[in-house]
C-alpha cells in the first residue's frame, strides 16, 4: 500500500461514522433539527465544494492532536466544513430543519450560503 492509505482509511472510516450518527439522529422523533456553531471556530462561509485531500489532512492532523492529551479545538475549517455540510445532507434527506448561529449585527462578516 502507498503512503497514503492509513489516513484515507481513517477518513473514509470517519465519514461512515458521521453520517452513520447523524441518520440515528435523523430517524429519532426526539430531534427535531440541527445546529452549528461553526462560525465560531471557522467562519460562516462554509464551502459547498468538497476538498478529499484537504478533508483527509484535516482529520488526520486533528487525530495526531488527540493523540497529544491536551484539549482540542476543532477550528480546522476542512474539517468542520466537510461535518456541517455532511449534516445539512442528512437534514434534507430526513426533512429535518439545519440552521447555523451567527449575529447579522455584525457588520463586518459577509453571510454567504
Amino acid at each position: 500500500m502507498g503512503e497514503g492509505w492509513w489516513p484515507t482509511t481513517i477518513f473514509k472510516a470517519f465519514s461512515e461514522k458521521l453520517r452513520e450518527r447523524l441518520e440515528a439522529n435523523a430517524k429519532d422523533s426526539n430531534v427535531a433539527g440541527f445546529k452549528s456553531v461553526v462560525c465560531y471556530r471557522t467562519g460562516l462561509e462554509v464551502s459547498a465544494v468538497s476538498n478529499l485531500s484537504a478533508e483527509t489532512s484535516a482529520l488526520f492532523d486533528t487525530f495526531k492532536h488527540c493523540q497529544l492529551n491536551v484539549p482540542l479545538r476543532l477550528a480546522n475549517k476542512p474539517l468542520n466544513d466537510l461535518v456541517v455540510r455532511t449534516t445539512l445532507e442528512i437534514a434534507a434527506e430526513y426533512n429535518k430543519p439545519g440552521m447555523t448561529s451567527f449575529f447579522f449585527s455584525w457588520p463586518q462578516h459577509n453571510v454567504r450560503f
